[in-house]
């Protein structure tokens, strides 16, 4: 939504404030969280959240916050599926079928990353483990390419896909074994276990790193990228 924004200041303050409220609702939430075991043991077990409305608010009360909730999950849901299907329509489908109908790419990306949604959600284990795993996705493909381009005159195009293609396919490969650290087999016994997202973003950040190198030794013999 800050696309929408009318000028790059705008939008620079929508992220900051938008950061700031985000922080202070996520504890509030972490405080009733912790709280709800203090005003009612065993609350850890069940749904904290409808069991704190149900004690403290009226059923119209009630009504009105499981409404509220469930608008604040399908805003989320629609947010996601929409923000990955744009870039997929926009940044790599439309620049590679120029005749093709806009509408109809972003359509059909729209259906596709809800399949794909859908697929991973039955998937996983448990909505934690989902959200974990959705960030550390986040984590292991894009932190790179988009520091290393904001903040960096280093690398290009190939370096940042290799970095993002690298990264993603370690992630991948952890995920799918089961390994909960970077090479659980072999660095787990030396009793120094690496995170596994942070280890994989750091092997994108290297692969970035030779690949540009070699990107700008082959613009200095004059050969094309």
């Amino acid at each position: 939504r800050i696309f929408a924004s009318n000028s790059a200041k705008t939008a620079v303050w929508a992220c900051h404030i938008a950061g700031i409220v985000y922080f202070g609702l996520g504890l509030c939430t972490l405080v009733l969280g912790l709280s709800a075991e203090l005003v009612a043991p065993g609350a850890a077990e069940k749904s904290t959240m409808a069991m704190l409305a149900g004690m403290f608010l009226s059923p119209w009360a009630a009504a009105l916050f499981v409404l509220a909730v469930m608008s604040a999950v399908l805003s989320t849901i629609d947010s996601a599926i929409l923000s990955p299907a744009s870039v997929l329509a926009q940044n790599l489908l439309s620049p590679r079928y120029p005749n093709a109908d806009k509408l109809m790419l972003n359509r059909g990306s729209v259906v596709a990353v809800t399949v794909v949604s859908i697929a991973t959600a039955y998937l996983g284990e448990s909505a934690y483990s989902l959200l974990e795993s959705a960030y550390e996705l986040g984590l292991v493909s894009l932190l790179v390419p988009l520091v290393m381009g904001l903040r960096t005159g280093i690398g290009g195009e190939r370096a940042a896909l290799s970095s993002m293609i690298v990264g993603t396919a370690c992630w991948v490969v952890h995920f799918a074994i089961g390994w909960e650290t970077f090479l659980s087999p072999v660095v787990d016994p030396l009793g120094l276990p690496l995170p596994m997202a942070l280890s994989c973003a750091m092997v994108g950040w290297v692969v970035y790193l030779v690949v540009a190198r070699s990107e700008r030794g082959a613009i200095e013999r004059g050969e094309g990228i």
